[in-house]
């Protein structure tokens, strides 16, 4: 069976921490989803109403059925706009993939398929309203940085050395790269201990893939528990390093999918219990083996 181990959302946690951004900290601290409250700053909705209308909208993206859809929820007549070509929950999801490093809104636009107008206002409503401590503290600080020694450093003490011209790509990259490389070196050193541990429940586990933030691995084992047992350690141990920025200590969320073939794995919820893992996988195994 197939077991990906996944950083859930790291990216963007990473930079919440690099920018000591408090809107982004707090996102973080509830617990709740980063896409529907970066939703709920930018449009001024409820977590609920953002929740209604995903669950409605899902992935659609006729303007004209997605106008009608939206009739039936009153409360979104009260938000300054609304995206034409997709939900609040998307469209905010799109905005935290994108626009915390600097993407601006003509790239938005043409990236996500909207209009410039309306990439503008989301651009707006998300380094304004939700988050604006990136534009106001965060990325004057990576600018001086870079001018005074064009160099970033993460908290493994990788340095990157940024040449050429001062300009808005070499910033936009700089932003990108201190969030970006500690997952990534997160994933590289989990990969490395992975490869050189000789424990029995390791022992059927064959690595396929590493992609920027999750290990992908065959397990060629029907023993659930070693199963779980691999998982555990290897999401709960090596990929959840404690990491610090900023004087603060926090360690990403890792999360499970398992499945038959990559195109059609299913999540399974990752916990540091043996046995209830274990149950977990073996039914995801029935089920995607019939």
């Amino acid at each position: 069976m197939l077991v990906e181990l996944d950083l859930s959302g790291a990216d963007w946690v990473c930079a919440a921490f690099c920018a000591n951004e408090k809107n982004m900290l707090e996102v973080f601290n509830s617990g709740k989803s980063p896409h529907v409250l970066t939703g709920t700053r930018i449009f001024g909705v409820s977590e609920e109403v953002v929740l209604r209308e995903s669950k409605l909208i899902g992935l659609k993206n006729d303007p004209d059925e997605i106008a009608e859809l939206r009739k039936s929820i009153p409360e979104l007549s009260r938000c300054p706009f609304l995206p034409r070509t997709m939900s609040i929950r998307q469209a905010s999801k799109k905005a935290n993939h994108g626009l915390t490093y600097r993407l601006g809104y003509k790239k938005y636009a043409l990236v996500n398929e909207i209009e410039e107008r309306e990439s503008k206002m989301v651009v707006e409503g998300y380094r304004g309203r939700a988050y604006p401590g990136l534009q106001n503290k965060w990325y004057p600080w990576i600018d001086k940085t870079i001018r005074d020694t064009r160099i970033m450093t993460n908290c493994f003490g990788r340095k990157v050395y940024f040449s050429g011209a001062l300009d808005d790509e070499t910033f936009r990259e700089a932003t990108a790269f201190v969030p970006q490389s500690t997952v990534f070196d997160i994933s590289r050193r989990a990969m490395q201990m992975l490869l050189e541990d000789d424990t029995p429940d390791f022992e059927p586990a064959e690595m396929l893939a590493q992609v920027h933030d999750s290990i992908l691995n065959q397990y060629r084992s029907r023993d659930f528990r070693a199963m779980a047992r691999f998982a555990i350690k290897l999401g709960l141990d090596y990929m959840s390093p404690t990491l610090r920025y900023n004087d603060m200590d926090f360690t990403l969320g890792v999360g499970l999918k398992c499945g038959k073939n990559w195109g059609n794995m299913r999540e399974c919820k990752l916990t540091p219990d043996e046995g209830a893992l274990a149950l977990s996988l073996e039914d995801v195994y029935e089920e995607t083996h019939h």
